[in-house]
Parts: structure tokens; sequence; C-alpha cells
């Protein structure tokens, strides 16, 4: 798989061919570029599966360099020292990082997973996805949800409530639509725990913002705005009517 580093540090640069050169032989480095401008005029030119590319380039990023191109057929790792938000952007796309100091482990696990996947077409809907969560700093709007197909790019504000269903989990949508995903419950609860979402039952997560009323009893339940019913775990309840700033 050919290959390019897009990193403004030597030394980060250095580091990293040397471990792609060492562990990944199945990576072909056809160069390093200091810049976004650099960057550009490589992969414009260059047949390049992938590219390790750094989050700062001195006074730009690498999503101020992914926007300046129309076409994305190659797989992105980017490499960043920790910026909870792009993590976050990064991670709702459905895109890979690695954090600096790269971890050999983590930067042979990102290159397999970018060799097994043949898609590169996909990657313009993933990246598209992502410059659209960076352009809004003041919050996260979509989300990649993994289906057993592919991904659907969906508004954030657009999901009811997630369900379990055995290693799976189905979203539910303001829509009445439903999709069937490809990861377990806790996977969303970890990804969604800043946007405003709650486990409300161990089988539910339920988006805070599309509650329609909650009902009081022995148990209690929530009526979303799709209709549905949500039961309230007795343990959780507490927490809910906290969240939902309810005395």
């Amino acid at each position: 798989m050919n290959s390019i580093i897009i990193e403004d540090e030597n030394h980060s640069a250095e580091v990293l061919k040397t471990m792609l050169t060492g562990y990944c032989p199945e990576i072909r480095l056809t160069g390093i570029y200091h810049t976004a401008d650099d960057g550009i005029r490589a992969l414009r030119k260059k047949q390049t599966q992938l590219v390790f590319l750094d989050i700062m380039l001195h006074d730009r990023t690498g999503f101020d360099l992914l926007s300046m191109l129309d076409h994305y057929q190659f797989h992105v790792i980017f490499t960043t020292a920790y910026d909870k938000y792009a993590l976050k952007a990064i991670k709702f796309s459905a895109l890979d990082y690695l954090l600096k100091p790269i971890n050999l482990n983590e930067l042979k696990e990102a290159v397999q997973k970018a060799l097994n996947s043949q898609a590169f077409n996909m990657k313009t809907g993933h990246i598209n996805h992502l410059l659209s969560n960076i352009s809004g700093k003041e919050r996260l709007r979509q989300i990649s949800l993994p289906t057993l197909s592919g991904y659907n790019f969906v508004e954030i504000d657009s999901i009811v409530r997630f369900e379990a269903s055995g290693s799976y989990t189905k979203a539910f949508f303001i829509n009445g639509e439903e999709v069937l995903l490809s990861h377990h419950l806790k996977y969303f609860e970890d990804l969604l725990e800043t946007e405003n979402f709650f486990r409300a039952h161990h089988s539910s997560l339920i988006n805070l913002n599309l509650i329609k009323k909650y009902v009081k009893g022995s148990g209690g339940y929530l009526v979303m705005k799709d209709g549905s019913k949500v039961d309230i775990a007795t343990r959780r309840k507490e927490n809910l009517l906290k969240a939902l700033d309810i005395h």
C-alpha cells in the first residue's frame, strides 16, 4: 500500500517512518511532507492509498488540507496530540487516529485495518462528514452509524433512542425509521456520553432532547417524541430526574 506522511515535526515524522519501515512491511512509504501545501501537491500527483496526517500543520490543520481536496481515494490515519474535540469528531466519523507518542501495537492495528478496507471510495463520505462536524465548533452535529452493510451518516438530533439487541443495537429515528447497527449498546453510550444521551435502562439509551413525557410510578417510564415508551431502571431514576432538572 503506497503511503505518505504529512507531519510538520521532523522528529515525529522520522519516528513514524522508522516504525513503518521496521514493523509494517505491507506499507511502501513514498514521501514525507511537512506543510499542508506540499501534502496537497503530493496527493494530487501520487497514487496514494494511505495517508498519515498530523492534525496541526504550522498555521493550518489536517482538516484544512482535506477541505482543499475534492475526492478522497485513500485511507486516512490521523496522528495527533490529545485534542478532545478533534478526537470526538474523528470518532463520530468512523475514521482512525493515533495519539502521540505513537504506540507500535496501535500503529500495526491501524495499518491492518487500512489494509483490510478496500472500499476507498467510501472515504469521501466519512471525510465530508468529519469536515461538517469540524466546521461547527459549538457542537457535533452528525455521526456515522456502523450498519451490517456499511455506514449511515445521520444527524445526532434525529436519533430518538438506541435499544440493545444481543450483540447488536437498534437505532430508532424521529421519522419512524429503525436501523440495526453492528456494535453493542455500550459502544454508543461511550461515544455519545457528552451529547445529551442517557442510559435509562440496561437495554435503552435515550436522547434527552426528544423526551415528550415523564410518567411517574413505582418504576416510571418515558414517552419519547416518536411515541415509543421506555422503562426507567430504578437505580437510574434519580440520575435521570437530575438530568431532566425534575425535583
